[in-house]
């Protein structure tokens, strides 16, 4: 005798996503006789296909919805062969002679990663006999199913994820129509699912040593913060490519693209408050002015700032950076060197003036600005500065004071850095703010070499006599005689979870930057990027190096420069300053395109702390222990 097909309506489909299905199901078939008629009942079980009740006792695993009938969706059916209804790529399907016809309901595509279903039919007498038997085994089975489910949601999204997968659940309207006795199975199985929760998890304020493995090296995909891949890839390619958010192509967006010969860029997204028209502050590399003096060739550089909104581009839909306000030449004046205070290097006795800016805030709101320039100490020919970037871009201040922002201006005016050993030419420190806050600059990676500011006196390093090798060059591994490490943008402060799902400290966050691997001799200049990781407490230890970084748009065929990062949207809703974010904040990275035009990209912190190699003793002395 054949049975009538087997169907599922709306709330079966949520039930089997959720793990909670469980309902018998009857079929009516007829004999020949034409007034005899039979009924069998069917009992759908939630089942694992490991497990061996989804085996047809041979191991041979039975496809779910099948009526234990192994034929292809796309194979004819015997003549002798009722119609048999199943799931085909998440629609319901008639399985007839011909192929795949799908039925005019369509059912939820996420109930095609839910548990599968076994079926089975048995007559009223027989299945009457065993019921006790197959209910408890019915119930362990579902019960170790939803128990998986569960623990996953908890492990990956904690407490937020638990309620809203609760919010989209249909146990309580399932629970509503059950019978007595499995009403009360199901909340059993609820309270062992909470003490399991409950008892397992710990403490899920902080990131833990095996929460931040995972997420250094997690690929962003499977663990991605939003329902969008951005700048990831499972290929065999040797980097990462990082994909603008906003962007409707994932491309690089350009900044002042009608400006020529402006390049290397930094942006300092202000706080909201200040308004749209002023939340873009932007500086970058000129024009340079060549002229002759005493017979020498002279070349006078140039820093220019102004403010920038983002617009877009009819019909493409495509974003970038326009003048707000009138692209200005900051006062930094130079002067030229005298020629017995003439730099080692004679190539840049014809440099005069600053270069390479990078604006960075402090957690108090104090915008900085650090930059190269001509050096004003004997012996020196270029050195770092620092200035208050309020002093020297007209409206700044006025802004942020719109804003709430007011802090005390510290550096009025151009203040050189002056530290222990100094070099000749100093270029590319990444200032960044130590454990209480304090002004440090990372000077050099390879050795490690960090200072902390101290007014008025020559910058000290934390560690005199650093290894010439750590993790950086053992993650690299390139050979040193062809290649460089040097700083690319200031550093940030990022604590590894979801805003509001965690409370900072110093187990869960991380200081992070950009790098540039210079390599040369090349045909061209190759500057390969890469993010690093260090502890946010001294002496400030590697943590990880990410995979080499590439930009969605650009080539090869021009030297890409980063030079700044910031928190797209820095607020102070947490008491943590401007400097710190999480790991589904926007990042807005800018960099030069050679030397002549400036673009950005904006990503998710995620993004940018996944695909991580972990420093080795990570786990024996980091802040994540």
């Amino acid at each position: 005798m054949a049975s009538t097909p087997l169907g599922f309506d709306a709330q079966d489909a949520q039930a089997l996503e959720e793990g909670t299905f469980i309902r018998p199901l009857s079929s009516t078939s007829r004999s020949s006789t034409p007034n005899a008629t039979t009924t069998t009942t069917t009992t759908t079980v939630i089942a694992d296909l490991d497990s061996p009740s989804a085996n047809n006792g041979n191991g041979n695993v039975i496809p779910p919805f099948s009526n234990q009938i192994h034929i292809h969706p796309t194979q004819t059916l015997p003549t002798h062969l009722p119609p048999t209804y199943g799931y085909f790529n998440g629609i319901d399907t008639d399985i007839r002679e011909g192929g795949v016809r799908s039925l005019p309901h369509k059912k939820s595509n996420r109930a095609l990663s839910a548990a599968s279903i076994g079926a089975s039919s048995t007559s009223t007498s027989n299945a009457s006999t065993g019921a006790g038997g197959m209910e408890w085994e019915s119930f362990k089975t579902r019960a170790g199913t939803v128990l998986r489910q569960w623990k996953r949601v908890w492990d990956r999204d904690g407490l937020a994820g638990v309620q809203q997968k609760w919010r989209h659940t249909a146990l309580p309207s399932q629970l509503a129509r059950a019978p007595p006795h499995r009403r009360a199975l199901a909340l059993l199985a609820l309270v062992v699912i909470l003490l399991f929760l409950l008892f397992l998890r710990g403490n899920s304020n902080s990131v833990g040593n095996e929460k931040a493995h995972a997420i250094l090296r997690d690929s962003g995909v499977s663990g991605a913060i939003i329902d969008r891949t951005t700048g990831t890839h499972r290929s065999a390619n040797k980097a990462k490519v990082l994909e603008s958010f906003t962007n409707p192509y994932g491309f690089m967006n350009l900044i002042d693209p009608y400006a020529g010969g402006v390049f290397n860029p930094s942006i300092l997204v202000l706080p909201d408050t200040v308004g749209n028209d002023r939340r873009f502050l932007f500086v970058a590399r000129g024009p340079e002015k060549y002229e002759v003096i005493d017979g020498d060739d002279t070349r006078w550089e140039h820093v220019l700032g102004c403010f920038m909104i983002v617009l877009k581009r009819a019909h493409l839909n495509l974003p970038y950076l326009a003048r707000e306000t009138e692209l200005e030449t900051l006062k930094l004046p130079a002067k030229r060197k005298v020629e017995y205070l003439r730099c080692h290097d004679p190539i840049f006795d014809q440099f005069i003036g600053p270069e390479d800016p990078r604006l960075f805030f402090t957690n108090d709101g104090q915008p900085l600005l650090i930059y190269s320039q001509t050096g004003r100490s004997p012996n020196i020919c270029r050195a770092i500065y620092l200035i208050d970037a309020r002093v020297v871009v007209p409206g700044l201040s006025k802004a942020l004071k719109k804003g709430g922002w007011n802090a005390p201006i510290v550096f009025s005016e151009q203040t050189d850095l002056i530290r222990d050993n100094q070099f000749n030419i100093e270029k590319n420190w990444a200032p960044f703010l130590g454990e209480k806050d304090e002004l440090h600059f990372h000077v050099s990676l390879v050795p490690q070499e960090v200072y902390k500011y101290v007014p008025g006196m020559t910058l000290r390093a934390l560690d005199p006599n650093p290894p010439k090798h750590n993790c950086l060059t053992s993650i690299v591994n390139a050979q040193m005689n062809r290649v460089k490490f040097h700083h690319a943008t200031p550093l940030l402060r990022a604590t590894l979870c979801r805003r509001g799902e965690c409370k900072p400290d110093i187990h869960n966050t991380v200081l992070f930057g950009m790098i540039h691997v210079k390599y040369h001799p090349e045909p061209y200049l190759f500057y390969e990027r890469r993010i690093v990781t260090w502890n946010v407490t001294a002496p400030y230890n590697y943590l990880s190096v990410s995979k080499p970084l590439t930009y969605s748009g650009t080539n090869q065929a021009d030297p890409i420069f980063t030079v700044s990062i910031a928190w797209d949207h820095p607020s102070d809703r947490h008491g943590l300053g401007l400097n710190h974010g999480f790991l589904d904040d926007t990042i807005v990275t800018s960099f030069g395109v050679g030397d002549y035009g400036s673009a950005y990209i904006d990503i998710l912190a995620r993004d940018l702390l996944t695909d991580h190699e972990i420093c080795e003793g990570f786990g024996q002395h980091s802040l994540f222990g």
